[in-house]
């Protein structure tokens, strides 16, 4: 089967472009993200020459997303505890958002891609104002668990899911008001299955 292959290390995560289906990006241990363009058709042949290649972080980039309203901006978070805005017309970092100092789990945008957000090994979940990159509102010990916490927005209404660890590793489920972080409107307990 043809590939498409140009990274030095492993590819740690991918995302198609939401405005244009031929393009999908891919975020790579060897610390770069790379576009690629489909053919129409789909693949004949191996590509080894991304249409977009970008630097800038100082390790591994372990997650990407796509911004969903914006054609080519697209996210990365890595290793280096920081997420960039790249413009990918243009190949260069717009905005770095920092304050993490573990390994970010997740990351995803509100549906108007006003708001960006992290969970991190700290057990933090911060929201960025995704223009400036500052830290809008952020929740400390979101979910107690040593285990991963990861995240959704939920439709227009701008409520966030959570879903994580309780510290005795019962899986467990919580909507937030991202406005207002210091306590969650639901709470499910689900198992330690």
């Amino acid at each position: 089967q043809p590939l498409i292959s140009g990274h030095k290390g492993a590819v740690m995560d991918f995302d198609f472009n939401p405005f244009h289906e031929n393009l999908v990006g891919t975020a790579s241990d060897d610390s770069t993200i790379k576009v690629w363009g489909i053919p129409e058709g789909g693949l004949t042949e191996h590509i080894t020459e991304p249409l977009v290649d970008l630097h800038g972080h100082g390790r591994k980039v372990t997650l990407l997303k796509f911004h969903p309203t914006a054609q080519h901006i697209v996210s990365s978070a890595s290793g280096d505890f920081t997420v960039k805005l790249w413009d990918i017309e243009k190949a260069k970092d717009l905005v770095t958002f920092g304050g993490m100092s573990q390994l970010i789990q997740d990351l995803c945008w509100d549906h108007y891609g006003n708001l960006c957000a992290t969970s991190c090994k700290d057990k933090t979940v911060r929201i960025y104002d995704g223009r400036s990159g500052e830290v809008a509102f952020e929740k400390a010990n979101a979910h107690e668990g040593a285990k991963s916490v990861k995240m959704t927005f939920l439709g227009p209404k701008e409520k966030l899911l959570t879903v994580g660890f309780t510290r005795q590793s019962q899986r467990q489920m919580k909507i937030w008001d991202h406005r207002k972080m210091d306590k969650e409107i639901k709470k499910l307990d689900i198992d330690q299955a």
